[in-house]
């Protein structure tokens, strides 16, 4: 079909004028029509070739430090999943430098070296991370020294595709400078001779041209705004008449549309993924306030009823101790899919949707082994009931998980609105007391909220509250110490001792520590009993000490926010210097979750006290996820063997764990400690794996600091005698 001539076009304008004009301005004129020409194909180009590679270059660069993230997440939490992403990753990496490829095939020997170098990093980073998390280490230097090869292969990438798209942005701006120029020198060249001709054709020439030139001038001050990283998506050009500068705008408004598209798709995906758990596929925290929130002021608007249930599985703990986190992991995952599947299927469960208006009930997950469902338009409390006892049987129901039956329970607790309470705060609390009421009553059983549950925590808050006037007082003499001896095994002698809280109180007598450190971790008390525990601590040290008294390192706990304090090392040194106390009489015991928070300021305050000679131990190894780098880089002195792992060695024909925990710290030159030690057997099969040093009720219960410092005194004499130091039980 013949093309229909377009008489708006910028070259019919050209002919138009060249008929009008003399000889004089014919020669104009055809320099007019060469620079417009060369701009437009200069755009062209920019549109076609410079910016999708440039883009390709930065999507890139993204995706790799992405996987080397994935990488470092697997490593550090043993996750498979993190694997996985990064294998995907891989694919997408690969496809955006063949796209690159096939945008610009003279890149094409540059992209393939790029490739060649990520293929190889991939493999031997990917082999790496699989080998960590499914197979023992043999040697840890030989994983370093991988590790340290890849991560120089990394960089080389990084250093590579730097390089290559600092080169493209350099021709990007170039060829933006060459279309300004072209510009600018239209103009330059069209005052003089445009002086000459104007009588004939400023009307025409003059509009034509202005109006050109100011459309190329917009263009290349959109291309300039997008080449300087300000990531406007939104920008489009206005389309003014049918000339090639029209098409030329039309094709560029299509590309940012596309390229707004796929921006819009990405956002989605991350929304997704802030708004959904990443191990259950179930809606989180955030998205189920956000719907409690909605759900609650629909039915207050339409006097509606609905219920919140507040799940947690019982005895979870003990089955990551015992069977690991992959199969704890699996426990949930299996959880969830069968609480989807008992709520009512018309509920649309778990469906993260913004809708509030439509009867959908929601199961999210909120971190753990905790469950949290919406009910949305219940009819009474039966119904609620009905739905909670088929939980109760199908939880129930054995889970089989890589060889293992597992039965577990869980403890249900429901809030109902607007009978319990009338913000969706306030039932979530609810539905949280009515839980742990289900808990203290045996567990795996459902509870629904009544108001006299919340006089369970008035003894919380009032121990709170005690706790805080007492430490405002400075003890108040109801707070005060045991200590628990640690034994070496070889040498069968007291190597130390572990400071234990115990707080008699006047009101509430005896509070034993699981009551009252909780509470304080769970408020901002944790960090005065901290500050309190280490100033008290120091002075019993001192005064045995001056007493002349054989001295051996006492262990002092400190708890997850003071470890992560940047003033640690300072009030540590402030105790010592106070005091005169020689700092290798000093250890602290941080326990394996705090060492993971905050791991930078965790890490930086660990080699600052190893500076000035304070011991530092890891605290119930093993019931974590273990930072193999926090190990190697901090000098820890000691890693303690949860108790947990303990109390089931000789229960257990199959000690992996222990001797696992026992050959990496050897391998590190780390001291190993086994706490909770209650039978002789357990003393023997510690012996045998290696372990370094015990502490247990076998062995010592803890004693009051007087009964403490007599067995101090005892290996005084012990000493000046020449004899063996306070023989363990063997």
């Amino acid at each position: 079909m013949k093309k229909k001539r377009n008489f708006s076009s910028i070259r019919w304008q050209i002919l138009i004028l060249l008929v009008i004009a003399t000889a004089t301005p014919f020669f104009y004129i055809s320099i007019i029509f060469l620079h417009s020409s060369n701009q437009v194909s200069l755009l062209e180009e920019i549109r076609d070739k410079h910016y999708p590679v440039q883009a390709n270059m930065e999507r890139a660069l993204f995706t790799l430090k992405i996987i080397h993230s994935k990488m470092q997440d697997a490593v550090t939490t043993g996750e498979q999943e993190s694997l996985v992403e990064a294998k995907l990753l891989n694919d997408q990496f690969i496809e955006i430098l063949n796209s690159t490829t096939y945008i610009d095939p003279n890149k094409k020997d540059s992209i393939h070296k790029i490739k060649q170098k990520f293929l190889t990093y991939f493999s031997n980073n990917y082999s790496l991370a699989f080998s960590l998390i499914n197979k023992p280490i043999n040697s840890v230097s030989d994983y370093l020294e991988v590790g340290a090869e890849n991560a120089k292969q990394y960089l080389e990438i990084i250093n590579m595709l730097e390089d290559f798209n600092s080169s493209e942005m350099k021709k990007f701006s170039n060829a933006v400078d060459r279309v300004t120029d072209r510009a600018n020198t239209i103009v330059n060249l069209g005052a003089p001779i445009g002086l000459i001709i104007i009588s004939i054709i400023f009307f025409l020439g003059y509009q034509s041209v202005y109006r050109v030139i100011k459309r190329i001038n917009h263009m290349v001050h959109i291309l300039c705004s997008i080449a300087k990283n300000e990531n406007d998506m939104s920008v489009r050009i206005d389309i003014d008449g049918r000339d090639e500068m029209a098409e030329l705008a039309f094709w560029f408004n299509e590309f940012m549309a596309k390229q707004e598209k796929d921006t819009i798709k990405s956002t989605k995906k991350i929304r997704q993924l802030a708004y959904m758990d990443t191990l259950t596929n179930l809606p989180n925290r955030r998205l189920f306030n956000f719907r409690l929130l909605g759900e609650v002021e629909y039915c207050r608007r339409n006097h509606l009823s609905m219920a919140v249930m507040f799940l947690d599985l019982d005895n979870f703990k003990n089955i990551n101790d015992q069977k690991g986190h992959d199969v704890g992991d699996q426990l949930v995952c299996e959880v969830a899919r069968r609480l989807i599947d008992i709520v009512r299927k018309y509920d649309v469960v778990g469906r993260a949707t913004d809708d509030t208006n439509k009867n959908y009930s929601l199961v999210s997950r909120m971190g753990g082994d905790e469950f949290n469902i919406i009910l949305a338009r219940i009819v009474d409390k039966q119904s609620v009931a009905n739905i909670a006892g088929r939980i109760l049987k199908e939880i129930s129901s054995p889970i089989e998980i890589q060889d293992h039956t597992i039965e577990t329970g869980v403890s249900i607790g429901t809030a109902i609105y607007p009978e319990d309470a009338l913000i969706a705060e306030e039932l979530i609390i609810n539905a949280d007391l009515a839980m742990y009421e289900a808990k203290r009553n045996g567990k795996n059983t459902h509870y629904f909220f009544h108001p006299t549950m919340k006089e369970n925590t008035k003894y919380s808050n009032d121990i709170k509250t005690s706790l805080k006037k007492v430490l405002k007082e400075n003890g108040n003499n109801e707070l005060f110490f045991h200590f628990q001896p640690k034994f070496e095994i070889n040498s069968n002698v007291i190597v130390g001792a572990e400071a234990l809280l115990r707080w008699k109180s006047s009101g509430f007598g005896f509070v034993p520590p699981e009551d009252f450190i909780p509470l304080a971790e769970k408020s901002n008390l944790i960090c005065d009993l901290d500050s309190w525990v280490l100033t008290t601590v120091f002075k019993q040290i001192q005064k045995w000490y001056q007493a002349g008294l054989q001295l051996v390192p006492i262990a002092i706990n400190i708890s997850a926010k003071q470890a992560a304090k940047k003033n640690l090392v300072d009030f540590i040194e402030r105790a010592l210097s106070e005091t005169d106390v020689p700092p290798k009489f000093i250890e602290l015991e941080i326990t394996e979750t705090a060492a993971l928070n905050e791991r930078e300021i965790v890490a930086d305050n660990i080699r600052s006290l190893k500076r000035i000679g304070v011991s530092v131990s890891i605290d119930d190894f093993g019931a974590g996820h273990a930072s193999l780098s926090l190990l190697k880089y901090c000098q820890i002195d000691a890693l303690k063997i949860d108790r947990g792992f303990v109390s089931d060695i000789d229960l257990m024909s199959d000690n992996t764990i222990i001797q696992g925990i026992i050959a990496l710290a050897k391998s590190l030159k780390i001291k190993t400690i086994a706490e909770g030690v209650e039978t002789k057997q357990q003393l023997h099969l510690l012996d045998e794996l290696g372990c370094d040093m015990v502490q247990g009720y076998f062995l010592s219960k803890p004693i009051p600091a007087i009964e403490f410092e007599k067995v101090l005194g005892f290996m005084n004499k012990s000493i000046a005698q020449d004899q063996p130091v306070y023989y363990l039980k063997k």
